[in-house]
């Protein structure tokens, strides 16, 4: 049985897959009038460079559309990221200043990779930096004085810290959210007591089984059933008693039913199994089985030993409009379930309702010491 699918990944932060087309479209830009700018003033080198840069940048977002392999776009991202990086280091471009946009690096791979693999390359970043200004510093494009080297790396190390503090925060807090939104989830489609499907979802599942059916013509079935005299058992033992055979009877529901099948509680003591690809003629031997099954279970409270037994309507869709209407039926095919003496299941007929095999009399419970 397909059930509706919450998508908890749409409470998450921006894709990465977005993030990455975004940062690579801008930067295509940035590059293609940069390297324009270098190409007018015939510097043809540092144009062909930055244009080359941008076409990879492109190349790796069709790669990916194609392949749509994750990894292949975050570390053919990060490596032209990286390499534009050192270009700019290296060749000393825009009078030095290139050098700055280091600082975009720590945050941007902390975000599109994972906490280790992002400390890890700002670590290497960093140790790169402090190599090409310091041992290094001769092969670099611009001389830059001893005060701004100093202060460069201090404050790209202090980034790098701080990035790597302010991620594992993060990492730690969207995780949080993510269990408490599936908490949220699962409580909104979930009866609290018996952890069954709620009325609501039901709803949606039957009406989604419905469209379906509208479409294939593939048949379908529902049995709405009812505890016996449940009433007389709260009333007698106590409503601990009543939520504790309400537990036991959802607990046979599931184990009963097929794993295709549907279980929910429908309300108070009702409970609603949709049955899908089943035809009234092979639901009946299942809601049989179902109240057998029931009726040979005690449920066990205090000194006493309680039997629940079942009434139920079944029906399947053929011939029916709409959900409605296949509810109608089901709780008239209940009630005459009621009427006929309990512990049975009436279902519907071509043009009338019958009662299937009912086993022994009417029990409700009984209490045995």
């Amino acid at each position: 049985m397909q059930t509706r699918q919450h998508h908890i990944s749409d409470f998450n932060e921006l894709s990465v897959e977005k993030l990455i087309g975004w940062l690579s479209c801008a930067a295509c830009v940035l590059l293609c009038l940069f390297a324009l700018k270098h190409f007018l003033a015939a510097n043809f080198t540092v144009a062909a460079v930055l244009a080359g840069l941008a076409v990879a940048l492109i190349a790796n977002l069709l790669i990916y559309r194609l392949t749509r392999r994750l990894p292949q776009l975050q570390w053919g991202f990060i490596g032209l990221v990286w390499t534009m990086f050192v270009f700019l280091v290296l060749s000393g471009i825009e009078q030095g200043s290139g050098i700055l946009w280091l600082y975009a690096f720590p945050p941007l791979v902390f975000y599109i990779s994972s906490l280790r693999v992002g400390a890890w390359l700002s670590f290497i970043g960093l140790a790169l930096v402090t190599l090409f200004l310091l041992p290094l510093r001769g092969i670099i494009g611009h001389d830059y004085d001893m005060d701004f080297r100093a202060l460069f790396l201090l404050s790209f190390a202090f980034e790098v810290v701080f990035c790597y503090v302010l991620d594992t925060s993060r990492r730690k807090v969207q995780k949080r959210m993510l269990a408490v939104l599936r908490d949220l989830d699962f409580a909104a489609r979930h009866d609290g007591l018996t952890e069954l499907y709620n009325r609501r979802e039901a709803t949606h599942l039957l009406q989604q089984e419905f469209e379906r059916y509208q479409r294939s013509k593939r048949p379908f079935s529902i049995l709405l059933i009812d505890i016996d005299h449940f009433k007389q058992l709260n009333d007698t033992y106590g409503h601990e008693a009543g939520d504790l055979a309400l537990k036991q009877v959802a607990r046979v529901l599931r184990e009963t039913s097929r794993k295709v099948d549907m279980v929910s509680r429908w309300g108070g003591e009702e409970f609603l199994i949709l049955l899908p690809d089943t035809s009234q003629a092979d639901a009946s031997s299942i809601a049989q089985r179902i109240r057998q099954q029931m009726a040979a279970l005690t449920v066990p409270y205090g000194d006493a030993r309680l039997q629940v037994t079942l009434s139920a309507g079944l029906t399947d869709i053929e011939g029916i409009q709409d959900v409605d209407e296949l509810l109608r039926v089901a709780d008239t095919l209940l009630y005459d379930a009621k009427a006929q003496g309990r512990n049975c299941i009436c279902a519907r007929q071509a043009t009338t309702t019958a009662s299937h095999s009912k086993d022994r009399p009417a029990t409700g419970f009984q209490q045995s010491i």
